[in-house]
């Protein structure tokens, strides 16, 4: 995967049946960590709220990032939407 600052990997829109909604993007990004010796680039996954109507994020509800891989990326993304969509809320 090319490096730039921040890319898009891949992103998904969860409807619940009871109607609530989330929006999981997750991107490919630099951080600079001195004792890894500089630069390192890692996958980082995040969901929102969404609003369906105004197609607007509300507030985050999950952070699951860290994979270093493509392969462990989708795997943290998909992680994250399957807990949404059952239950609603992610919890680490």
């Amino acid at each position: 995967m090319k490096k730039r600052e921040i890319e898009k990997f891949t992103q998904s829109y969860i409807y619940r049946d009871n109607g609530k909604c989330f929006f999981v993007s997750t991107g490919y990004r630099s951080t600079h960590i001195e004792a890894a010796g500089g630069e390192v680039w890692y996958f980082e996954t995040y969901a929102w709220e969404w609003d369906k109507d105004t197609k607007k994020r509300g507030e985050r509800v999950a952070d699951n990032s860290g994979a270093l891989t493509e392969k462990a990326a989708l795997k943290q993304h998909f992680e994250v939407c399957e807990l949404l969509h059952a239950t609603g809320e992610f919890k680490d």
